[in-house]
């Protein structure tokens, strides 16, 4: 296990001259990953680390937040929100930015917490929810619009597309029925240049699905439903099932490339059993071929720019998997009592 470098901040990142030139050494095969400390069942604040996997070597960058369960890489920067603020670190220089500020009151004064922030890769607006409605700021101007005003639902969850044109949003909503009532989700898709929600057509209206993500094409979306794994094209409006049936699976993330499709594959669709394992699979989504890459409990998977390296959290380990060579290896080893809760690529 390679020997961490703690390196404090304030609200400033403080170095010596030994540790800018490491940090300026990053080379384009390193990543970001938290770890925290777990008792049992409680897991402490996660703290930030970086890795380069060519020279081996290993960062902490210590930043005043709580809230790095949820951070994002923008172009080798790091965004994170910490009080209502949105900031940039960038690790290869250590300096530390406010991309913009969040009031965490509505426009008509009335006070609501912050959920579910989203950051578009251009870095020229934010998108967020507050529990009822999602919300974009254009950074520059400081404008903000509620997308989803007087919509019937809660609206949680965006989610910018690869290019900044379209927000994913997650809609919790009430079904009638004659006698009974059923609480539900489903995604819509904003579309910028319309200023127009799309459907996403769910496999089952009933049955709230499970994680989403973009397409890099930005014209599809990849959704978990009933433990199985679906694509759903906005233009041509045609949902197809990628796993095929028996095959049970969650988490799906989505090679760059738009060629492949990793996810979680279980053997226990309830995730009621103590034997139940949440393997990783990888499927090419257009053979449907499916390549079981190990038979351990997976979580957190990232794709690397290059569609062939993926790396992902087994635990308190994260492993390298390459789909040209077939080659599964651990690259980071923590210790007991740790648990990585989330890596990604840092490019």
């Amino acid at each position: 296990m390679k020997k961490h470098t703690y390196i404090l901040l304030l609200l400033a990142f403080t170095t010596s001259c030994d540790e800018d030139e490491a940090l300026n050494s990053f080379g384009p095969n390193t990543f970001v990953y938290t770890l925290a400390t777990s008792f049992d069942d409680h897991i402490g604040y996660p703290e930030l680390f970086t890795f380069d996997i060519d020279n081996g070597s290993s960062k902490n960058i210590s930043v005043n937040s709580t809230t790095l369960y949820n951070y994002q890489v923008i172009h080798s920067q790091i965004a994170f929100v910490d009080e209502y603020g949105v900031y940039l670190s960038n690790p290869k220089n250590g300096n530390l930015s406010k991309l913009t500020s969040l009031s965490s009151t509505s426009m008509n004064g009335t006070a609501f917490q912050l959920s579910g922030i989203d950051v578009s890769r251009d870095l020229k607006r934010v998108a967020y929810s507050n529990y009822d409605d999602i919300f974009i700021k254009i950074i520059e101007s400081s404008v903000i619009q509620n997308i989803t005003l007087d919509l019937e639902g809660d609206f949680v969850l965006p989610e910018w597309s690869p290019n900044g044109t379209k927000v994913l949003i997650r809609n919790r909503v009430s079904i009638k029925r004659e006698d009974y009532n059923i609480s539900t989700s489903n995604f819509k898709v904003y579309v910028l240049s319309s200023n127009e929600l799309l459907d996403v057509e769910m496999f089952d209206d009933t049955v709230s699905p499970g994680y989403a993500v973009w397409h890099p094409d930005e014209n599809s979306v990849i959704y978990e439903q009933y433990s199985a794994i679906f694509q759903y094209n906005l233009k041509t409006q045609i949902l197809e099932q990628l796993t095929p049936d028996g095959v049970f699976g969650t988490n799906p993330s989505c090679s760059p490339d738009g060629q492949y499709v990793s996810f979680s594959k279980t053997n226990d669709p309830d995730q009621s059993s103590d034997t139940n394992i949440n393997a990783l699979a990888i499927l090419n989504i257009k053979t449907k071929e499916i390549t079981d890459v190990n038979n351990l409990n997976s979580h957190s998977m990232n794709w690397h720019d290059n569609s062939q390296d993926l790396i992902y959290a087994v635990e308190d380990n994260i492993y390298l998997y390459n789909t040209l060579t077939g080659v599964n290896e651990k690259i980071v080893e923590t210790g007991e009592s740790q648990t990585i809760v989330n890596v990604e690529w840092l490019n």
